[in-house]
């Protein structure tokens, strides 16, 4: 009856995204006439490190494009090779920036602590593990930093796969010899702090998110985080009916956590979203009815916290990029500022 029930509401979700869809995302947005349905702890955006690189002029339009919409969230990334580029020596000008701009818009943020510097061996990619107690003492830093401002930090990015912890075996263990050193040192700068677990990625056998959890509670890491967190991406045709997909990972991640004791605990969506490249990937009418989905599915789970979709703005229209997804993210606006049909559904 449940499930029923979930896909009922996924049929009214797209009647209604269709129904809005009818006008050109040409002209310019309009306000929905009824909000789609969020997770109860609401929603926001996130840029990963993209959102650093912007000039001051498009940070500020890229936020005040958030603030149209119903928002209350901003994830920020705290990139540790670009602040500390040697060792001790920190300059914290970027994300000061950015984190100012969303306390003034009255988003509150999520603060990823991301990244190893090439001097911490992290090579070219940056992802390689960190030493735990390394990493730990810049958490320290950044939530003693931060105090005034943000209460939320989550440690690291999908872990679960090869290309952001370094192809070693055991990664889940690792992690959790991380988390182990990174929650005490959050807590001590601030005892309220809600400690957010990795988003974990979709993947497969011994990374799928409910085992590469499983596997991390096996190795001590129960009592290290206050929230788990998922991105459960859909953007493929069909998916509503294949019963193995990323959103019922989450379903599975949290019975999970129900075994190990860990019930009262949410799972946050640290990215959601679709591409709409030329190539590869979706329309942008369906980009905007499968992220409203998400964030549907989330709605009418108690145990889903925040959602954050990933990103503001595409990074790039040229000939090449509408073959690379990455370009191809954003949520509300084309790379040169042609809104997309979801800012029209997520306007205020």
């Amino acid at each position: 009856m449940q499930r029923l029930r979930t896909w009922i509401s996924y049929l009214l979700v797209a009647m209604a995204v269709a129904s809005s869809l009818a006008v050109s995302t040409a002209m310019a947005p309009q306000a929905s006439a009824a909000p789609p349905a969020v997770p109860a702890d609401g929603y926001g955006f996130g840029a990963a490190s993209r959102l650093l690189t912007l000039s001051p002029t498009d940070l500020n339009r890229e936020l005040d494009a958030v603030a149209t919409t119903r928002a209350t969230w901003l994830k920020v990334l705290i990139d540790r090779s670009q602040i500390e580029r040697s060792r001790g020596v920190y300059d914290w000008s970027v994300p000061d920036r950015i984190i100012l701009g969303a306390r003034q818009r009255n988003l509150r943020v999520l603060a990823n602590l991301m990244f190893t510097p090439a001097w911490a061996g992290g090579g070219i990619t940056r992802t390689n593990p960190p030493d735990p107690q390394d990493f730990a003492n810049f958490a320290l830093l950044a939530a003693t930093r931060y105090r005034t401002f943000v209460t939320d930090f989550q440690v690291w990015n999908e872990p679960n796969l090869g290309l952001f912890w370094g192809f070693q075996n055991n990664r889940a263990a690792a992690y959790a010899r991380m988390m182990a050193a990174a929650y005490p040192a959050i807590k001590a700068a601030q005892p309220d702090a809600t400690v957010v677990f990795a988003g974990l990625s979709r993947a497969t056998g011994g990374d799928a998110p409910p085992t590469f959890l499983q596997q991390f509670y096996a190795a001590g890491g129960r009592g290290t985080f206050d929230a788990m967190a998922m991105h459960p991406y859909i953007f493929y045709e069909g998916w509503p009916t294949d019963p193995d997909n990323a959103l019922s990972d989450v379903d599975r991640t949290y019975r999970v956590m129900i075994a190990n004791g860990d019930a009262q605990k949410k799972i946050w969506f640290t990215e959601i979203g679709a591409p709409t490249q030329a190539f590869g990937g979706l329309d942008q009418p369906t980009a905007a009815i499968q992220t409203l989905q998400i964030l549907a599915f989330g709605s009418v789970r108690p145990f889903v916290g925040p959602a954050f979709i990933y990103m503001i703005r595409d990074s790039s229209n040229d000939f090449f990029s509408q073959f690379d997804r990455e370009s191809h993210f954003g949520a509300l606006y084309t790379s040169d500022w042609r809104p997309k049909p979801l800012l029209t559904l997520l306007r205020k």
